[in-house]
């Protein structure tokens, strides 16, 4: 991903004569399909066939927002409406276009900043081993100093949308190495992801459910640097699922077996030895329970773990970092809740167990020496999946194969009823009755995807992308196509 500048600055309008005369921008493309980047020659070569666009050249794509120099006779207005865009932002010699204006076209600001300010640190030497080793910010505590030791200057951080004082850059040193939170917005929302480097230990506020506000203005970056390694990953539920996966839910071991059932089985055996020292210990108090991530889940329940198969070497995607344990009470009942990854990776699962349930059933079929012995409980019904493992490959199979033919049927309406509707008239969700009215269409209600799953995006040149899913399910898919013609531009297929 390439560093981006502030990617909106105050409105500017250029005197009316000179509006006709030929000028080069910088065109800043924000919150559009990924489709036009894949590659963004193509995108190019439609940008050049526009009427009142002289030349383009491409100059890079990455934090949710594409670059390109252009050469045009059309004022900022007038070039908004030749791609059919809204214009988000413009300054002399920069403008800065998205299809609509929701929240993923006002993140598209800060999140080319934070990358920017990200890679800058990335940039840095590594640190030295050593309890001597210095702080990348020491004597810097002001956001403008810090900006200063990375080489940047405080103007890229005065935007449209966001300014100087939204933005943040926190670091935590460890002596060797540290963590460093670059963010926008009021307070920080970040999830945990973890770090590929051993040397990090765990935040507790990383165990900490946080919900996502639907007017959040947060986007946010971690990075990691250590002597060994440096690692950086969007900490934002939208920027880690605008920057993909390396692999899919449906990712399987060479037997053909689905990685997600392993990681479930993980998941059920660790949470038959919680109910276990439940069952052994059934006076122990809430807060002296293993809670927390990693080891402090298995750290306190018996027996060689690794003899136990509480922690495993051998699984790809899932490791005992991934994995988070907390406890609640109701009404003197202990539920443990554990989850392994965060709500938007591909490999989430979660299932929690009432754990006095379990004391209840093994009260009634064990003596006292049993029950005093046990390091495995069965669950039965005290377990509840509430995000589980798919049970084979071809469920996802299932769902592609779904999701393509719903796709070619919104094309084919989409077509049609393009001569009778304005675009905007055919953007949205299909659980939209007026909508699927309008498109003369109708899904299925029973299929692997509700019609509220399928969403209907504009883009630019009476393009829409036209997606459905998550990492969740098996990935998001789209089809990125030109309303009118119904002409595939690109897919995910």
């Amino acid at each position: 991903m390439l560093a981006l500048a502030a990617l909106a600055l105050p409105l500017f309008h250029a005197p009316a004569d000179a509006q006709e005369q030929k000028r080069e921008i910088e065109l800043r493309l924000v919150a559009l399909s990924r489709g036009y980047a894949r590659p963004l020659v193509g995108t190019v070569a439609r940008l050049r066939g526009v009427a009142g666009i002289d030349a383009v050249e491409a100059l890079g794509a990455g934090g949710d927002a594409m670059r390109f120099k252009v050469t045009t006779s059309l004022d900022d207005q007038a070039l908004a409406d030749a791609l059919k865009l809204k214009v988000q932002g413009s300054a002399p010699g920069a403008l800065t276009l998205a299809a609509v204006d929701d929240a993923r076209s006002r993140h598209a600001e800060a999140r080319g900043t934070v990358m920017q300010i990200a890679l800058a640190i990335m940039a840095q030497p590594k640190p030295s081993w050593g309890r001597d080793s210095k702080p990348l910010f020491e004597g810097a505590p002001s956001l403008k100093q810090k900006l200063e030791k990375l080489g940047l200057k405080p103007a890229l951080l005065q935007g449209n949308l966001y300014k100087l004082d939204d933005y943040h850059i926190d670091e935590e040193w460890e002596g060797s190495g540290g963590e460093y939170r670059i963010w926008a917005g009021d307070e920080w929302e970040g999830v945990y992801v973890p770090s590929d480097d051993w040397y990090f230990s765990d935040d507790p506020e990383d165990t900490k459910d946080k919900p996502v506000k639907p007017d959040s203005r947060f986007v946010g970056i971690r990075v990691y640097r250590s002597p060994w390694s440096s690692s950086l990953s969007w900490v934002d539920m939208e920027g880690l699922q605008l920057s993909g996966f390396e692999s899919s839910r449906d990712d399987t071991n060479g037997e053909g077996e689905l990685y997600i059932k392993e990681g479930a089985e993980w998941l059920h055996n660790i949470l038959r030895a919680l109910a276990a020292l439940r069952v052994r210990e059934p006076d122990r108090k809430l807060e002296r329970l293993p809670q927390g991530r990693g080891w402090m889940i298995i750290s306190e329940l018996g027996g060689d773990d690794e003899e136990a198969g509480l922690q495993r070497w051998d699984l790809r995607h899932f490791d005992i970092q991934d994995f988070r344990l907390s406890w609640r009470d109701e009404d003197g009942r202990l539920i443990a809740n554990l989850k392994v990854h965060h709500p938007a990776h591909p490999f989430y699962l979660e299932a929690e167990v009432d754990t006095n349930q379990v004391i209840d059933a093994c009260k009634k079929t064990m003596n006292k020496e049993e029950l005093s012995q046990l390091k495995r409980a069965e669950l039965g019904d005290a377990l509840t999946w509430i995000v589980a493992a798919e049970e084979s490959v071809e469920v996802f199979q299932r769902r592609r194969n779904e999701a393509a033919a719903n796709f070619e049927r919104i094309r084919e309406a989409l077509k049609k009823a393009s001569a009778k509707h304005a675009l905007d008239q055919l953007c949205g969700s299909l659980d939209d009755a007026g909508l699927a009215g309008r498109l003369g269409i109708e899904l299925p209600k029973d299929g692997a995807f509700a019609p509220a799953e399928y969403q209907i995006r504009p883009q630019m040149l009476g393009d829409v992308e036209i997606s459905v899913g998550t990492p969740r399910s098996g990935g998001r898919y789209w089809v990125l196509a030109n309303a009118a013609s119904g002409e595939v531009i690109r897919s995910s297929q």
